[in-house]
């Protein structure tokens, strides 16, 4: 059977070469380079198909990250040349260094070495050379990322795109393999060579906005900061109310709206605005170039307090909304609620410090006022405060005093504790504090019950106290003690209001 078959190819053979009218010899040759086209053209054709299905795959993932694309990709080619073992690795040409980010067949951690120096094994040689490396018949274990395999066939092939080695693929099959395998690794290896330098590039485009995000945060945290400083600042003018501004309208606000002087950072006055000069009763050629000593009492300017407390300016500490007593010319006192704050340059050093101030010498001056008159009727005064339920808040000695108890046995307690049991239960004693609770202001004469039990009397009224909304909050009494009187006339005077 095997004869009439190659009997019958011989004549057929023959019978093209009678047709063909040309030496047989010649014949045969022409055959053989058909032959060789056409399996040329199907190794082309099979590389041109394979060519197309791996950009697919490229574009199919080209948006994923560097470990996941790498493994489809180790996948995809492995699958086609039956790898046993693969590894991907990315070079790093400004240190110099490649490093394994997905394997076929293993794990990074599990290969026998995952990071490599130009020059350093086959795969450093690789990049090196900028050669694709193909080792058969390995009998001994070689310097790369692969388990000993005896026998095997290494293809080492680097990613190469304008004379720049961007990764390394490393494939090992357990037999030689044919050219067209190899021609087909070299091809995707320059395909994965412009993928992996746009994924590269988008790595560093993303890192870079990352990190510009993240100063953009910094920077808006910071201009938070000092806009709550500011409005810290501003909160003590009445109704005042700031928003966070764009810096030119915040300088121009400040600047028509604060006291702001500059000084440099021992303390040498560098400017003003007209604010401060008009604060201080100044003008700035009187001022530039002077230390900030000059608004200040000659002794606190000797003490270490104000030499500290410039040391810790020029260190870049802030000293933030305190109030400072502080005296223009001719020896004019003024009140200045303000913050030294240090200006820092590009380099994260203080150059300058700048004090934003208001005057609050007027309000001082009332405050001043105000404490002088609660001192003095503190003093003239017995003088007991209470919460709308009547509880004790607290009282000051002169009240103690005339009742006869210490301040911890009163405060807490309720006010039934200075009458008598059945005027507690009285409903005047109901009305009275009804009509407190309603705001009304209440006058008289009242007896009262002392610790040790008598009977004392009092002459002064309750007053109710609303808040800044005109809320009612708390009961104010100033009384005076008139036992005394009581006891000269020995008679009880009428009660007006109890």
């Amino acid at each position: 059977m095997s004869n009439k078959k190659i009997t019958q190819h011989i004549i057929t053979d023959e019978a093209l070469h009678a047709q063909a009218a040309i030496p047989y010899q010649e014949f045969l040759e022409l055959k053989q380079e058909l032959l060789e086209k056409q399996r040329a053209m199907e190794e082309r054709l099979w590389l041109d198909s394979n060519l197309s299905k791996f950009d697919e795959v490229i574009r199919l993932n080209y948006d994923k990250d560097m470990a996941t694309f790498a493994e489809v990709i180790l996948e995809y080619l492995s699958q086609i040349i039956q790898a046993v073992h693969g590894a991907f690795f990315v070079v790093d040409n400004d240190e110099e260094v490649i490093t394994a980010v997905a394997g076929y067949a293993c794990t990074v951690k599990t290969m026998e070495k995952s990071r490599f120096l130009f020059g350093e094994g086959l795969v450093g040689q690789a990049v090196k050379s900028q050669k694709l490396i193909n080792v058969d018949n390995i009998p001994t274990r070689l310097d790369s990322s692969l388990a000993h395999l005896s026998n095997a066939s290494l293809v080492v092939s680097p990613f190469i795109f304008n004379q720049m080695v961007y990764g390394v693929l490393e494939l090992t099959t357990l037999e030689r393999l044919p050219n067209k395998y190899i021609d087909l690794i070299n091809r995707c290896s320059q395909s994965l060579a412009t993928a992996l330098q746009s994924i590269i590039n988008n790595q560093k485009t993303k890192t870079l906005l990352q990190e510009s995000m993240q100063q953009s945060e910094e920077l808006r945290t910071q201009s938070e900061e000092i806009r709550q400083n500011l409005e810290e600042l501003q909160a003590i003018q009445e109704d005042m109310h700031r928003k966070e501004l764009e810096l030119t309208g915040l300088v121009q606000a400040l600047d028509s709206t604060l006291a702001m002087i500059e000084f440099d950072l021992s303390g040498h006055i560098l400017n003003a605005n007209q604010k401060f000069l008009e604060v201080m009763d100044y003008n700035i050629s009187e001022i530039k170039g002077k230390h900030h000593r000059m608004f200040v009492e000659t002794n606190y300017a000797k003490s270490e307090e104000y030499k500290e407390f410039w040391e810790k300016l020029g260190r870049g500490v802030p000293q933030i909304s305190s109030e400072f007593q502080r005296y223009g010319r001719n020896g004019k006192e003024v009140w200045l609620t303000a913050s030294y704050t240090p200006v820092i340059d590009n380099n994260g050093d203080p150059y300058k410090i700048v004090k934003l101030a208001i005057d609050v010498s007027e309000r001082k001056k009332a405050l001043f006022d105000f404490e002088n008159q609660m001192e003095a009727i503190d003093k003239s005064f017995a003088v007991i405060e209470f919460a709308l339920d009547s509880t004790i808040l607290k009282a000051n000695d002169n009240f103690l005093n005339t009742v006869g108890y210490q301040l911890d046995e009163v405060v807490g307690k309720k006010h039934r504790i200075f009458v008598t049991p059945e005027h507690a239960e009285s409903e005047t004693y109901q009305n009275l504090w009804d009509n407190l609770r309603k705001g009304e202001f209440q006058r008289g004469e009242f007896p009262r019950i002392h610790k040790n039990g008598k009977e004392i009397w009092i002459s002064g009224s309750y007053n109710p106290i609303f808040d800044s909304n005109g809320k009612l909050y708390k009961i104010v009494k100033f009384v005076v003690d008139i036992t005394h009187l009581k006891e000269k006339t020995n008679k009880k005077s009428p009660v007006a209001i109890d």
